[in-house]
């Protein structure tokens, strides 16, 4: 259910962000308040608390953020603090940037390496990537211990496997075969 509530809030962010053309400036705001949120947790946690009245939590909201934020962002914190959604902010924050590059062509993806990959390599495997998949890839590498070597690639819901390993259970199925 929680996930569903972070679709359906940042699906909302995101169409009217897209409505008013300032998907930029409040995919900044976001992220700004979510650095906020998780900087200043006492405060994140009286805005979460289920026994402080709603009225409280937007006069605390309004206190903090009214001139220093659009009245759009403001209003999104308002609506999310009387449905009792606050909590999801950070979720809700993830499906809106990823939806943002999702309209833009981009997914994200990881790399598992046994070793490091470095820039060039990460450049080469995110346009070889981004060629198989029809979108332009940001790869994050993340070294897997378990890999012989080579690597595997998760990006967009999707699994390519060039590690070593795969490639021996592939050729001991070809000599098993035979």
């Amino acid at each position: 259910m929680e996930l569903t509530v972070s679709k359906v809030y940042g699906q909302a962010l995101y169409d009217a962000a897209v409505e008013l053309e300032k998907v930029d400036e409040i995919e900044k705001e976001t992220e700004q308040i979510s650095i906020i949120f998780q900087r200043e947790k006492e405060f994140y946690g009286l805005l979460t608390d289920p026994s402080l009245s709603v009225a409280k939590k937007k006069n605390l909201l309004k206190n903090v953020f009214e001139g220093r934020i659009s009245t759009e962002s403001l209003s999104f914190l308002y609506i999310l603090s009387d449905k009792g959604r606050l909590h999801n902010y950070k979720d809700i924050l993830k499906e809106f940037v990823r939806l943002r590059k999702e309209a833009e062509g981009f997914a994200d993806g990881i790399v598992y390496s046994a070793k490091p990959v470095n820039d060039e390599q990460l450049k080469k495997l995110e346009s070889e990537t981004g060629k198989l998949i029809g979108k332009r890839i940001r790869l994050e590498n993340i070294i897997d211990g378990s890999l012989i070597g080579g690597v595997k690639i998760v990006a967009d819901g999707k699994l390519i496997d060039a590690s070593i390993r795969s490639r021996l259970n592939r050729l001991y199925a070809e000599i098993k075969d035979m």
